[in-house]
């Protein structure tokens, strides 16, 4: 057996045991435990959008490349319907499930001012 699949083996003999010891880590060390969870939450944005963007991290419709502006775009305008079948919100949730999901199709890259614009009056004035 190697390390890996020790690792798994002795954590589903252990779960309960070390989720409740991780919890405290994370109460005894919430500064440290936050930063790391950012951290994490970041790694997995860039991912997303390194994705859904084919390695260019930009928006689909005006160029935007600054990542803090950045966002996932529901493509077929589905969002809110998808959000209640998956019952994740946006942000950090949304991210994970995108890559927990292998990445599945009907998603872009969009600046947050496309993607309201888009929303709010049925395409982004970019596109006139």
């Amino acid at each position: 057996m190697n390390n890996k699949e020790y690792q798994r083996e002795y954590f589903q003999k252990n779960k309960e045991k070390l989720r409740i010891k991780s919890r405290e880590w994370a109460e005894n060390n919430r500064p440290k435990a936050r930063a790391m969870s950012k951290a994490t939450q970041q790694k997995v944005k860039k991912l997303v959008l390194t994705y859904y963007s084919n390695s260019k991290i930009v928006c689909a419709c005006c160029g935007e490349k600054e990542e803090k502006f950045l966002t996932i775009d529901h493509i077929n305008n589905n969002g809110a319907e998808e959000r209640r079948k998956i019952k994740k919100g946006g942000g950090a949730g949304f991210y994970f499930w995108l890559k927990l999901n292998g990445f599945p199709e009907g998603y872009q890259v969009l600046c947050f001012n496309c993607n309201l614009a888009k929303s709010l009056y049925g395409k982004c004035p970019h596109k006139n």
